[in-house]
C-alpha cells in the first residue's frame, strides 16, 4: 500500500486520501474476493459472484470514507496508514454487517426526497449518508444529516431494522480458512503501473470476460475510457501501434504516443488472462499473468529474433539485492556453458535440456531473523521426526515410509479420515472405514498406504500436504477422485466434513481445504506452486524462459506442449535421501552411530549440494511416468529380478560420482574494514595502536552479539590500560571478585568522580594498547588526524613466494591495499626466487606428491585451502571434509603445492 494524504494548494492536509494511492490495495482486495469460497446449498461450495464482490468492495469503501484521518488540530491521526489498511480487511464479524448494509441500500434506493417542490430519487451520496447515520446507531449521526434528509431519518432507521432481519438468511458463509481477508501491507509499492491497476480494478468490478473487456478498450468506448482516466476530465487515451515502415520512425511514434496514453499492444495482458485449460474465456477463470517475460521479449526482439543476452542483462540489472543478482548471474552463466560448452573447463555442450529441475537454498536469501525462525522450525521438525521414528519402531513398523506414515497417523489423531471412530495408540479402537469397515491399529502401520488427496493422475504432487493415511481397500475405492468427488452427495458427507474439521489443528488449514473443497486440484497446484512463485524462483524461471524460448517453463515448439521446468522443495529431496540412505555417503568411516542415526546430510561436507543435484536428476523421469505408483522410485535399471529396488546399487552409483566431485568456490567473501576507529601512540620510539573504550565495557565480553559480564575478560582488558595509576585501581578492585552489580556501581563512581582512590577525577573512557601489528592498520582520515582502521575478518588473500634463498614467504593483502601494488612489491621481494601465486581462503589447491606431517599423510590431489598463516603454515580440507593439521608451507611447496586453475 502506498497511501498518501491529499493537500490543498496552500499545502494543508484536507483529510482525504489521494485516490490513486489506494489502487494497489483495492486491486489486491478484489483479487482475494474473487477467489474466496463460500458455502452453497446446492453445490456445497462456490466462488463469489460479481455482484457479491461489488457489495463487499463497496462495504470496504464505505468504511474507508467514514475513517477520520486528521485530528482536531489538523494533524494526521496516529498510525493512520495501518487504519487505512484495516479498511481493506474483512473479519468474520463483518459478514453479517455486509449482508445487512447491502439489504438496507436496496430499501433506501426506493426512497425519494423533495427538491424544489418536486420528488426525485436519492443520489448515491445521499443514500450512503443515510446508511451511515442509521448503521452507526447513534442519534448524533442522524442529527448531523443535511436538513433535506432529516425527514427521511425515521424511514431509513426502519429500513435498517428490516434489512437486519432479512439479511439473516442472506449472510455469506465463507468456508474454513476463507472467513478472513487480511489487510494489505502498509509499506511497499505495486509491481504494476497505476493505469494497469485502474484497468484491473475496472475489469474485476465489470464482471466482463478479459477478452470482451479488451475489445471494449480497443473500440475506445467513451464511458469506459472516462472511468479509467487519471482524472474526471482526463479520459484514458489508447493509440494504435505505429505501422511506419522505417523502424526509427516507428519507435519514435510509439514513444510519443506512450507519453499521452497506452498502445493497443500494451493491452495484450488482458488476452493472456485465460488459463490454458479454461474454456471459454470468462470472468470466473481470469488470472493475473506475469508480465516480466513478455516485456523483456518485446524490448529485445528485432526482426523476429530475441537477443537473450541483452534481455537477461536487463533483468539482472533490475535486481537490487547483490546476493540474488550474483547467484542468478552464476545460474545464467552455467546454463550457457551447459548448452554451448566451455573449453576452459573442458565442458562439452549438451544443447537444449530435456528438463530443468530447480531447488532453492532458502538461507541464502534470508535475513538473520528469518534464518533464526527457519532454523527453529527445522529443529522442531527434526525432533518430531525422531519421535516418529522411535514410536514407529516400537510399533514394529520397518518400511522406509514408516516415519512418514506415523506422522500422518498422529496428525489424523489415530483416525482414518474416511472412517468414523478415533483410534487409540494401543490399537484397541473400533475405527471403521466408511466403505470397507477396516480398522487402523498402530501395530499394523506398515500395512497402510499413503493416499494422495488429489490423485497424481490429476496432477496431485508428492507433498505432505497432499497425503493422508488409509487402507489399501479404501484407497482403491476412492480411485482417481478427490474426496469431494468421492463422498459429496452421499449420506456420509456431513460426518466426513465434521471429522476433518475436528482435526484442523493438527492437519493444518491447507490440508483441510484439500480434503473438503470441490476445487482441490486447482488449490493444491496453488499451494505447491508457492516455491515456484517466490521472487527468486520467478526470476530464475524468467532467465530459463529467455534462454530457451519457453513460456512459463513450457516448451510449445513441438506438436504437444511439454513442461520443461520443475521446481521441487527441499523436503522432497530430503525424503529421497533418507529413504535410500544417501546422507551416509557424506560421513566418514569413523562417524559415531548416533550421528548417522539422525539421517540428516552432513552440511560440513561441501558436496552436500551436489548430492541434492544428483537426486534431482531422477525427478523428471519419475514425474512424467504415467505408470508410477506410491512414493518416488528409481528407474527399472535399479531393481532386481523381482521388481524390488536395489538400494545398494543406488548408493553405489551416488558414491561413485561423489568421489569425483571437488566443490569449487564461485565467489569469495569480500574483505571488509572494521567499524572501530583506532589511534596511534609512540612508546619509546615504537608505534603502538590504541583504542578508547567506555570503562564499564572492560568487564563485558561479546558473546553471540550480547554483552556478558566476565571477570576473566576484565582482567585481560585492564592489563592493557595505558594509564598506570588507573590500571592499578582497576586491578585492585577486580581482585576483590565483584559481581556485575558491584562492577556497575564502581564504574558509576568513576564517572561521577567519587571513587576514593581517584578523588575528584572523572573517568568515563580508558585508552587501551592493542596487541596487533601496526602494519595491519592504516590511517584512513582525510586530514591525517589519525583515524586508523583494520580488517573486520579475513585478509583479501595472500601472495606466496620464495625469496632468493629459497625460503617460503607469505605477504597478506589487507582490505585497504591495492592488489596490483602488493603484487608488484612481492615480485621485487621474490627477485632471485619465484612467485608461487595468489591464494584465498576456500580456493582449490593441488598437490603432486604426498606430504607427511607427523603421523598424518596428505595424499596427492585437489584440496580446499582453509588458511595460510603469515608464519608460513597452511591448513587444507579434502573433498570429503577431512581437515589437515597445520603444515609447514615449505613442505607443501616441495610437493608441488599450487592454486588450481
Amino acid at each position: 500500500m502506498d497511501a498518501r494524504l491529499e493537500k490543498d494548494r496552500a499545502g494543508r492536509l484536507t483529510g482525504k486520501l489521494v485516490p490513486d494511492s489506494l489502487l494497489a490495495s483495492e486491486v489486491t482486495l478484489l483479487l482475494k474476493l474473487k477467489n474466496l469460497l463460500v458455502a452453497d446449498a446446492v453445490k456445497g461450495q462456490r466462488k463469489l459472484a460479481v455482484e457479491e464482490v461489488r457489495d463487499i468492495f463497496a462495504f470496504a469503501q464505505r468504511r474507508l470514507k467514514a475513517l477520520p484521518l486528521l485530528t482536531s488540530e489538523g494533524e494526521p491521526v496516529k498510525e493512520w496508514p495501518k487504519k487505512v489498511a484495516n479498511c481493506f480487511a474483512i473479519n468474520p464479524s463483518d459478514w453479517p454487517k455486509i449482508a445487512a448494509e447491502t439489504e438496507c441500500l436496496k430499501g433506501l434506493a426506493r426512497l425519494t426526497v423533495s427538491d424544489n417542490g418536486a420528488s426525485r430519487p436519492l443520489t448515491h451520496e445521499e443514500t450512503q449518508a443515510l446508511l451511515h447515520a442509521v448503521a452507526v446507531g447513534r442519534r448524533a449521526a442522524q442529527t448531523a444529516l443535511p436538513a433535506h434528509l432529516l425527514p427521511l431519518a425515521q424511514r431509513a432507521a426502519a429500513a435498517w431494522q428490516q434489512a437486519k432481519q432479512q439479511a439473516e438468511g442472506k449472510i455469506l458463509r465463507p468456508l474454513p480458512g476463507h472467513e478472513e481477508v487480511k489487510a494489505p501491507r502498509i509499506s511497499g509499492r505495486s509491481a504494476y503501473s497505476r493505469v494497469a491497476l485502474r484497468i484491473l480494478k475496472e475489469l474485476i468490478l465489470s464482471g466482463e470476460a478479459p477478452f470482451a473487456f479488451y475489445a471494449c478498450l480497443v473500440r475506445r468506448e467513451p464511458d469506459l475510457l472516462q472511468r479509467l482516466g487519471p482524472a474526471p476530465d482526463q479520459p484514458l487515451a489508447i493509440f494504435d501501434d505505429s505501422t511506419a515502415f522505417n523502424e526509427v520512425q516507428r519507435k519514435h511514434e510509439d514513444a510519443e504516443n506512450r507519453k499521452r496514453g497506452l498502445l493497443v499492444s500494451e493491452l495484450n495482458f488482458l488476452r493472456q488472462m485465460r488459463k490454458d485449460d479454461a474454456s471459454p474465456d470468462s470472468w470466473e477463470n481470469l488470472f493475473i499473468p506475469a508480465q516480466t517475460l513478455e516485456a523483456l521479449q518485446q524490448r529485445h526482439t528485432e526482426d523476429g529474433r530475441l537477443d537473450a543476452d541483452a534481455a537477461v542483462r536487463e533483468l539482472l540489472g533490475t535486481i537490487k539485492d547483490p546476493v540474488v543478482r550474483h547467484r542468478l548471474g552464476v545460474f545464467d552463466e552455467r546454463l550457457r556453458k551447459l548448452r554451448f560448452g566451455d573449453a576452459r573447463e573442458g565442458l562439452p555442450g549438451f544443447g537444449v535440456p530435456e528438463a530443468i529441475v530447480l531447488e532453492f537454498v532458502r538461507e541464502d536469501f534470508m535475513g538473520e531473523e528469518a534464518k533464526r525462525r527457519l532454523q527453529s522450525f527445522q529443529r522442531q521438525r527434526e525432533a518430531e521426526r525422531k519421535e516418529a521414528q522411535s514410536v514407529a519402531a516400537q510399533a514394529g513398523a520397518e518400511s522406509a515410509l514408516s516415519v512418514l506414515k506415523y506422522q500422518l497417523w498422529k496428525a489424523q489423531g489415530g483416525e482414518c479420515l474416511y472412517g468414523r471412530e478415533i483410534l487409540d495408540q494401543a490399537g484397541e479402537s473400533k475405527a471403521r472405514c466408511l466403505y470397507r469397515q477396516t480398522a487402523l491399529p498402530l501395530s499394523r502401520l506398515d500395512e497402510y498406504v499413503i493416499d494422495h488427496i488429489v490423485p497424481r493422475a490429476r496432477g496431485g504432487p508428492d507433498a505432505t500436504i497432499n497425503y493422508v493415511l488409509t487402507t489399501a481397500e479404501t484407497n482403491a475405492a476412492k480411485g482417481d477422485r478427490t474426496p469431494f468427488e468421492w463422498l459429496h452427495g452421499t449420506p456420509d458427507w456431513d460426518a466426513y466434513v465434521a471429522r476433518v474439521k475436528a482435526r484442523a489443528a493438527t492437519l493444518r488449514n491447507k490440508k483441510v481445504q484439500l480434503l473438503t473443497r470441490e476445487d482441490a486440484p486447482e488449490l493444491v497446484e496453488r499451494y505447491t506452486a508457492l516455491a515456484e512463485t517466490a521472487w527468486i524462483s520467478k526470476l530464475a524461471q524468467t532467465i530459463v524462459n529467455l534462454r530457451f524460448g519457453w513460456r512459463n517453463g513450457v516448451d510449445y515448439s513441438g506438436p504437444q506442449p511439454v513442461k520443461r521446468v520443475i521446481v521441487v522443495s527441499g523436503g522432497l529431496t530430503a525424503r529421497m535421501r533418507r529413504k535410500y540412505g544417501l546422507d551416509k555417503l557424506l560421513y566418514g568411516e569413523n562417524t559415531p552411530p548416533e550421528v548417522l542415526a539422525r539421517k540428516v546430510k552432513n552440511r560440513d561436507d561441501a558436496r552436500h549440494h551436489a548430492l541434492d543435484a544428483m537426486v534431482m536428476t531422477f525427478i523428471p523421469h519419475w514425474a512424467r511416468d504415467p505408470n508410477k505408483q506410491g512414493f518416488f522410485r528409481f528407474p527399472p535399471a535399479f531393481r532386481d529380478a523381482n521388481g524390488c529396488e536395489d538400494y545398494e546399487r543406488v548408493r553405489s552409483l551416488f558414491a561413485g560420482h561423489l568421489q569425483q566431485i571437488v566443490p569449487r568456490q564461485i565467489a569469495y567473501e569480500p574483505s571488509l574494514l572494521a567499524d572501530t576507529i583506532y589511534g596511534l601512540r609512540m612508546d619509546n620510539g615504537r608505534p603502538v595502536i590504541v583504542q578508547r573504550v567506555p570503562v564499564c565495557e572492560l568487564a563485558y565480553k561479546q558473546e553471540q552479539q550480547r554483552p556478558v559480564f566476565n571477570l576473566t575478560y576484565a582482567k585481560d582488558q585492564i592489563a592493557h590500560v595505558r594509564d598506570a595509576r588507573l590500571r592499578r585501581v582497576l586491578e585492585a578492585f577486580v581482585a576483590t571478585g565483584p559481581d556485575q552489580a558491584a562492577w556497575d556501581n564502581f564504574c558509576r563512581s568513576l564517572a561521577a568522580g567519587t571513587c576514593p582512590e581517584l578523588p575528584g577525577r572523572k573517568v568515563l573512557r580508558v585508552t587501551l594498547n592493542r596487541d596487533e601489528e601496526p602494519t595491519e592498520f592504516k590511517d584512513l582520515s582525510k586530514d591525517g588526524c589519525g583515524a586508523f582502521r583494520t580488517r573486520k575478518g579475513e585478509h583479501r588473500g595472500q601472495f606466496v613466494y620464495e625469496d632468493g634463498r629459497g625460503r617460503a614467504r607469505v605477504r597478506p593483502v589487507r582490505p585497504f591495499e591495492s592488489l596490483v601494488a602488493v603484487k608488484a612489491e612481492v615480485e621485487r621481494l621474490a627477485a632471485g626466487g619465484r612467485l608461487v601465486g595468489f591464494f584465498q581462503s576456500m580456493c582449490l589447491v593441488e598437490l603432486d606428491q604426498p606430504v607427511t606431517h607427523s603421523d598424518f599423510v596428505l595424499q596427492p590431489g585437489t584440496y580446499r585451502l582453509n588458511t595460510i598463516k603469515k608464519d608460513g603454515r597452511a591448513r587444507v580440507t579434502s573433498p570429503t571434509g577431512e581437515e589437515s593439521p597445520q603444515i609447514n608451507l615449505a613442505k607443501l611447496l616441495a610437493a608441488g603445492f599450487r592454486r588450481k586453475a
